[in-house]
């Protein structure tokens, strides 16, 4: 765990493994002002990793991020695949069907 801490600069309150590696971290600015060091996230398990919390904006239910240093690729803008493992984890916890995500990339979209 202690690497997790090294990869984001915080730790997160949960984690789950697939494919990728889902780290939910305490809040949306956690997620949001994240500087990752993409030597330690390549230590980590799964081919991907992936950041979330709770939205609070009002906008999104759950803001992510995903990086991918495995696959030389130190952030994706929009992780359609992430999407895959962070929306059914959001859905499961706010009891909803209908989730609206937000990257919090960069580049961001919805």
């Amino acid at each position: 765990m202690e690497g997790m801490r090294e990869a984001f600069g915080v730790m997160p309150e949960a984690t789950y493994i697939g494919r990728d590696l889902l780290c939910v971290l305490n809040s949306e600015e956690a997620v949001r002002k994240c500087v990752p060091n993409q030597a330690k996230i390549s230590e980590l398990d799964g081919l991907l990793v992936h950041i979330t919390a709770r939205g609070h904006d009002g906008v999104a239910d759950c803001v992510s991020r995903s990086f991918a240093p495995k696959l030389w690729i130190s952030e994706d803008p929009v992780c359609e695949s992430g999407h895959c493992h962070i929306v059914p984890y959001w859905s499961k916890i706010l009891s909803r069907m209908d989730i609206t995500a937000y990257q919090a990339s960069k580049r961001g979209d919805t």
